[in-house]
């Protein structure tokens, strides 16, 4: 029941909405003095048909709720958690996704925690890195199966379904991995089976390939005792939020944001459910995690594991200056001033995160795997929140939202973070991962060369649709409706590089 950009109407809307309400008053007057039973025959046809369409959405968030595992307290067997395995005598390579992480943040957060450069050691930054779309169904395949992937290339592709695409992308890593002997682990892959819950059959029959499922609650047990008194806490206001969520749907549009009051509903207190069970995983990857030696659970060559998160996709007020869940949140500390409460949250999930990310380098580094761990944290895509004047573009149109995280530390790498300046994409990521570990590696699906060749052969074009409902966007192509398509060049923090190419919409064709 939170909205990712929050709850906001153009003033235009607000007066068409009052008017309309003004006017449906008037009818109502003129019908009570003229005929009552004409007014009771259009209420109950209101009624009715309010009746219907709730009815369907209760069967829609049902259906949803069945295909999530709920995430329970009780004590579980420590060693049944232990879902990643590295080897301390084979490679390792690890990709971390994390959902809309804003490349521009990244150098607040360690400005602001300047301890955390000390267990980043090794990592090389790209701040000029690009994603090829605003949402995750645009953003996330060229990041699991590279520039093959990218939404103007799944056009080209317009005899075969987007979930087909989709599935194809996610599994070419995983299946590149397996056939050259690797164990393989991919967590919750991004609308596998074009489902909001990952579809994780589409990996049987891959060997030695674990398809695990972690952001539905399934490892809220091993939040700390302080953090699950937290949540209880905070349970009890579950029920006031539904109901003011149906309120402010009713609500005159003027109204609704105050009522939304940033996803409290004007509740004293937040649960923001979300959040915590992608927080739950990224809070115990030690915990989550087992080191082996030449054991059985290490592949022939080492392990790849692809692991996505939504973390710092999700919105929750933290406690500073920890940064942490607190059902009443006091804010106290000297943290970042942002322009909104959005990207503040934004800000607050990535800085959370990587300091959890922090706390599992040292144990990585303590059990003598950090060295032959290739570890790459990429975004699918970033956030438009208007806080750097330089991805503002001629047009208006906020580019931040394109600018996703990329952070490598690469094997034996232990130097001060570094930041490389090098235009970036995160459909690098595929072929940065196979990189040395796989001989010249090719798309198992295609045939085609996994490299970063089409980077420079052209510009790169994005696009800036919104479109992100699956429902609303499952055929062949992508409906872009009349959002602009940009293209982009060498230096995304340029606005001179970018080219407003229309709105090119494939689905229209």
């Amino acid at each position: 029941m939170t909205f990712s950009g929050g709850v906001s109407f153009a003033t235009s809307t607000q007066l068409l909405n009052a008017s309309a309400l003004i006017l449906a008053g008037v009818a109502a007057v003129m019908l009570y003095k003229r005929s009552r039973k004409i007014l009771t025959v259009v209420f109950t046809a209101m009624l009715l048909g309010a009746a219907v369409i709730a009815i369907r959405d209760l069967g829609k968030a049902g259906a949803q709720i069945k295909e999530l595992k709920v995430g329970a307290f009780a004590a579980q067997d420590p060693d049944s958690d232990k879902i990643f395995s590295l080897s301390k005598d084979k490679k390792n390579v690890v990709v971390i996704m994390l959902d809309r992480s804003i490349a521009g943040q990244v150098k607040f957060v360690f400005d602001e925690k300047p301890e955390l450069l000390e267990k980043f050691m090794g990592f090389t930054y790209y701040p000029n890195t690009l994603s090829f779309g605003i949402y995750t169904n645009f953003a996330s395949a060229p990041a699991y199966g590279g520039y093959e992937y990218t939404p103007m290339n799944m056009n080209m592709r317009s005899s075969e379904s987007l979930e087909e695409k989709q599935n194809e992308a996610l599994k070419v890593l995983p299946e590149l991995f397996s056939e050259a002997g690797w164990k393989v682990t991919v967590t919750d892959p991004p609308y596998a089976g074009y489902s909001d819950v990952s579809d994780l059959s589409i990996f049987e029959g891959m060997e030695n390939v674990d398809a695990v499922s972690t952001i539905n609650g399934e490892y809220l047990h091993l939040l700390t005792a302080e953090e699950k008194a937290q949540m209880e806490m905070a349970k009890g206001g579950e029920y006031w939020r539904f109901f003011m969520y149906s309120v402010m749907r009713a609500a005159p549009v003027s109204l609704q944001n105050m009522i939304y009051s940033r996803g409290k509903y004007m509740s004293l207190t937040q649960f923001p459910r979300a959040y915590l069970n992608n927080y739950a995983v990224i809070e115990n990857l030690s915990s989550l995690t087992e080191v082996t030696g030449c054991g059985s659970n290490a592949g022939s060559e080492g392990n790849f594991i692809y692991i996505y998160n939504a973390m710092t996709h999700e919105q929750a007020d933290l406690q500073l200056p920890d940064y942490e869940y607190k059902a009443h949140p006091v804010e106290a500390g000297d943290g970042i001033s942002w322009h909104s409460f959005n990207a503040e949250n934004r800000y607050f999930s990535l800085m959370r995160s990587f300091m959890c990310l922090g706390e599992w380098f040292d144990m990585l580094r303590a059990e003598g795997v950090y060295d032959n761990t290739r570890i790459i944290l990429v975004a699918d895509h970033g956030d438009g929140r208007r806080e750097f004047d330089e991805l503002i573009l001629d047009d208006g149109y906020d580019a931040e939202a394109l600018t996703p995280l990329l952070m490598v530390k690469d094997f034996g790498s232990n130097g001060d973070l570094v930041t490389d300046d090098t235009f970036m994409t995160n459909a690098d990521v595929p072929w940065m991962a196979a990189d040395g570990m796989i001989a010249d590696p090719v798309n198992p699906f295609t045939g085609k060369a996994l490299n970063d060749v089409e980077k420079y052969a052209h510009d790169q074009i994005v696009t800036s649709s919104d479109n992100n409902r699956l429902e609303n966007n499952s055929g062949n192509v992508y409906d872009t409706g009349d959002a602009a398509w940009y293209s982009v060049h060498d230096n995304v923090w340029d606005k001179d590089n970018w080219t407003n190419i229309g709105a090119d919409n494939a689905a229209e064709k």
